[in-house]
């Protein structure tokens, strides 16, 4: 059993940590978006990249015509490549007890490389070794501990403001104008069965069977 409810104590102290070193590096800055960009194989771990309108705008008058570069929202365009913002890869926060998924799943005694998973509302999910259902799960995850994220200390942020988590080598992926919710990430109503897929191509992968969710690759089944 993988147990993610740890991080939703640690991330947020480490990233209200993080933040605060930025803050006192470049007080100048001005920052209009913090993502992470997780890492999930060998040990698993997040770097925290930060940034900047001025970065952003220069980003998009760049690659504003090359077809997936640049995302927008009711806000605008913006760069989407955390580590291609203006402080990418500031600091790497590790996931607590996070175990080498290449040995987990070839050491998977049922030879079903499905891994057992909890997250921080307690709920158990059965996850096989795609990289998108893994990052799907860790997605799911993460926004929800980012979403009641408030402490911004002494950081200069831009009037619009945003939020974002990208999982290494898939598509798993979203941004947000953040605005703090008022409540604990394990009280977080969980959006796994009001959403059909995970950001992954338009295609279905997450399924229920019997009474734990079951994030796999492919076209969903009932």
């Amino acid at each position: 059993m993988i147990d993610l409810r740890p991080i939703a104590k640690s991330l947020p102290v480490y990233l209200a940590d993080s933040i605060g070193r930025f803050a006192k590096k470049h007080p100048d800055a001005v920052v209009s978006c913090i993502a992470l960009y997780v890492r999930p194989y060998n040990g698993g771990s997040a770097w925290i990249n930060f940034e900047t309108k001025d970065h952003s705008d220069a980003w998009v008058a760049k690659h504003g015509n090359d077809q997936g570069y640049v995302k927008e929202d009711e806000a605008g365009r913006f760069c989407p490549f955390p580590n291609d913002f203006a402080f990418g890869q500031a600091e790497e926060f590790n996931i607590p007890d996070f175990p080498d998924l290449y040995e987990s799943y070839q050491n998977d005694e049922n030879d079903e490389e499905l891994l057992e998973f909890r997250d921080p509302a307690g709920n158990v999910h059965h996850v096989d070794s795609c990289n998108e259902s893994i990052g799907g799960l860790l997605l799911e995850v993460l926004t929800n501990i980012l979403k009641c994220f408030g402490e911004f200390g002494s950081l200069k942020r831009a009037g619009t403001f945003r939020m974002g988590v990208c999982v290494h080598e898939t598509d798993c992926e979203m941004f947000w104008i953040h605005e703090p919710e008022n409540t604990k990430p394990e009280q977080r109503e969980s959006t796994v069965e009001k959403r059909p897929f995970f950001w992954y191509a338009g295609e279905k992968y997450s399924r229920k069977m019997s009474s734990k969710e079951i994030w796999t690759y492919g076209e969903s089944s009932d």
